[in-house]
């Protein structure tokens, strides 16, 4: 399992002591936010390349895919277009999104028609259909769809909402799911079921502290997933100590 550390938790006053600084802690490599990413390009690209570090993502973090405004949700689009674009430069190819960007919904309330819940998911899982998944395709890029707890957003808070909207793209092979393991603790009635069922469609795993989430990680293992692990806490030590006695621990 690959290790990565975001950008932002690094030390170090320039690009590349804070890259130097993940080589030291033993990540194998970084996760760059998607915002004033583009213009930084070539010189992420040539001081990866210089320390020996891979790019793991791209963060485009919350989306506006779903907004009663047609030119935010044509942003949005142009947007991830982009990340994935600037993620590929970077040699990784992999955007991680989250659905929705406040914690109401946005869309009016029809039922009995449709709620706004069901108004939004259609949406989302429309837009991913009519543009980004194909786009992905032709560009060469995976976009990984994070469910977040409530309190973060309404809309697609557990690893089975989200592999529903993926259901709703035929499982297009350029869209998979990502896994905050806090928020599967959060949000799931079962988390190690849910790891355990949702594994095989994970394609980024995100981590805050170790010890708390060991089933969970021993539950992906044991299901075979072997993808970037991002360290929201930087404990890379702790984890690299950890990881080999996972398989054993599993539940």
């Amino acid at each position: 399992m690959k290790i990565a550390v975001p950008e932002h938790l690094l030390l170090g006053f320039t690009l590349e002591e804070k890259l130097r600084h993940a080589k030291m802690i033993g990540a194998d490599g970084v996760e760059f936010a998607a915002d004033g990413l583009t213009a930084r390009v070539p010189q992420v690209a040539e001081a990866l390349a210089k320390v020996g570090l891979q790019a793991a993502a791209v963060d485009a973090g919350f989306t506006r895919l779903v907004h009663p405004d047609y030119a935010e949700r044509d942003r949005a689009i142009a947007r991830l277009r982009q990340a994935m674009a600037d993620s590929l430069d970077l040699g990784s190819g992999t955007v991680v999104f989250l659905s929705h960007f406040q914690t109401e919904p946005c869309l009016p309330d029809l039922s009995p028609y449709k709620s706004a819940v069901e108004l939004e998911a259609e949406m989302l899982v429309k837009q991913l259909r009519a543009t980004l998944t194909d786009l992905a395709y032709a560009m060469g890029a995976e976009l990984v769809l994070l469910p977040v707890r409530q309190q973060k957003a309404h809309l697609v808070n557990r690893l089975g909402q989200a592999a529903r909207i993926r259901a709703g793209t035929d499982d297009h092979p350029h869209l998979w799911v990502g896994a905050d393991l806090d928020d599967v603790l959060h949000e799931e009635a079962d988390p190690l079921e849910a790891a355990r069922e949702y594994a095989p469609m994970l394609r980024y795993v995100r981590l805050n502290g170790v010890i708390n989430h060991s089933g969970l990680l021993a539950a992906l293992m044991e299901r075979g997933y072997d993808g970037w692990l991002s360290l929201t806490d930087g404990e890379v030590d702790v984890v690299r100590r950890w990881l080999p006695t996972l398989e054993d621990a599993a539940p």
